[in-house]
């Protein structure tokens, strides 16, 4: 029983660091991002260099640690549920600006049987991570990435 208690006491702290480490990084990101975020309040002020830095390094994770690898709020449930509505399917072809690491893309192509897709996005290092997670899961040939400003 007082190792069970242990163990136990040893997965709260864990937990706890975890929790700290996340909302740190949290906190990191959103003052490394304001002044990107400044574009959803004046569409004027679009910057799509604080963009890229918003989602580039640290930022990324941030945004997968909350989000998951697919950076989908809605995960693969919400995207299947838009396509079916949209009736989107086998022997389509699509294009996805902000395509961020290509989740949304992804799940179309395994789960909804779209032919191929492009996504566009204008941060690099997004585009890269999605590359590496499309060819991990062996879609290479079914999805390609542009780097280059959609805004």
């Amino acid at each position: 029983p007082r190792l069970r208690f242990l163990d136990g006491l040893r997965r709260i702290a864990l937990f706890a660091m975890m929790f700290v480490q996340i909302v740190a990084w949290a906190l990191l990101s959103t003052l490394w991002c304001s002044s990107a975020m400044k574009i959803l309040v004046n569409q004027e002020a679009a910057n799509a260099e604080a963009v890229a830095k918003c989602y580039s390094g640290p930022e990324q994770n941030v945004w997968e640690l909350v989000m998951g690898k697919q950076i989908d709020i809605g995960a693969a449930s919400s995207t299947l549920e838009l396509a079916q509505r949209a009736h989107v399917g086998p022997g389509m072809k699509g294009v996805e600006l902000n395509s961020n690491n290509g989740g949304g893309m992804r799940t179309l192509v395994r789960l909804a049987g779209v032919d191929s897709m492009i996504g566009v996005d204008l941060t690099k290092s997004v585009v890269e991570t999605g590359k590496k997670r499309t060819a991990e899961e062996g879609l290479s040939d079914k999805i390609k990435f542009i780097n280059k400003n959609s805004l």
